[in-house]
């Protein structure tokens, strides 16, 4: 019996990510990416005890990133609404979502606009 299923709820997170159109979602950090994508990996503190007994709230850090592009304006707009579609893609869901960083990332060498966005939603042991 698995406790709290942590990687099916990776899973769940991941598959409400994919449905979004044109964006490339990976649920574990990649060797190389390619933008638009978004990357999902554990936030700080991962797992921590809930409210009420039996409920435990995992964080997820969705890592929005955009491609390069020359001009500054189409980056951000390119930005804002990749992330805007994710930010609609996991409100159903009924979790906290908070656009916690709009910065420039680097990943695998390369620089990129991005922005951290943290998922906390609530699993429940058995009671």
């Amino acid at each position: 019996m698995t406790f709290l299923d942590l990687h099916g709820a990776r899973a769940h997170i991941s598959s409400i990510l994919e449905a979004l159109e044109g964006v490339r979602v990976y649920s574990e950090v990649p060797e190389r990416v390619e933008p638009p994508c978004v990357v999902l990996t554990e936030d700080t503190p991962w797992v921590e005890r809930g409210a009420t007994y039996g409920e435990w709230d995992v964080r997820w850090s969705v890592l929005v990133l955009t491609p390069q592009v020359p001009d500054n304006t189409a980056q951000v707009q390119a930005l804002d609404q990749v992330v805007d579609d994710v930010l609609g893609a996991l409100a159903p869901a009924g979790h906290r979502t908070v656009v916690t960083e709009v910065t420039a990332l680097t990943h695998a060498g390369t620089a990129y606009l991005g922005a951290r966005i943290t998922h906390t939603h609530t699993l429940l042991t058995e009671r």
